[in-house]
């Protein structure tokens, strides 16, 4: 526009509209990049391919009570998560909403039981690694993918005893079996 603009007079501006236009501009970049990078073929075997994950937005302090972040030297921060859940295949975004830095991950880890079905596939970071919510994916024949939490001991579905996982994959590229 030719001029320059204070961050206070942008802040002023965040209100419902803003809010929502951002979620439809993250949603439609979204789409278009499932688009380009996304083979079918891969996750063929799957009814629907869901992606959780979250990221972090600094916020003007006048946020401070509804978004509370880090302390930094002994100064509290306002800062955003933006918690969402997309469809690999179409972008579709079911679920995107703003919570503070302090509500960890795991605590929304739940989020993706009211979204995935029987048959579809979940694929979160570690972050989201909650036991319980493994349990209940298994339980309801949902399939999840997520980084393995270091301490966390593997058994084998047949004999109950204890995987020696580096064992298992002595010489191999990849390991496929129930646990």
């Amino acid at each position: 526009i030719g001029s320059k603009i204070s961050k206070p007079a942008i802040f002023y501006r965040m209100n419902n509209a803003w809010v929502s236009t951002i979620k439809a501009l993250v949603a439609e970049v979204i789409v278009q990049q499932a688009g380009k990078q996304i083979q079918n073929k891969l996750f063929s075997g799957f009814k629907n391919v869901w992606i959780q994950d979250s990221t972090c937005v600094q916020l003007p302090q006048t946020l401070i009570k509804k978004f509370s972040g880090s302390v930094v030297n002994g100064k509290q921060n306002s800062v955003a998560k933006l918690n969402v859940i997309v469809h690999a295949l179409s972008g579709l975004c079911p679920l995107m909403e703003w919570d503070s830095y302090t509500v960890p991950e795991q605590a929304l880890a739940s989020a993706i039981m009211d979204i995935a079905k029987a048959g579809d596939l979940v694929i979160r970071d570690l972050g989201y690694f909650v036991l319980r919510a493994f349990r209940r994916m298994d339980e309801r024949g949902i399939f999840f993918l997520s980084r393995w939490k270091y301490k966390v001991v593997l058994f084998d579905i047949q004999t109950g005893e204890t995987i020696d996982l580096i064992k298992k994959l002595k010489d191999k590229s990849y390991l496929d079996m129930q646990v």
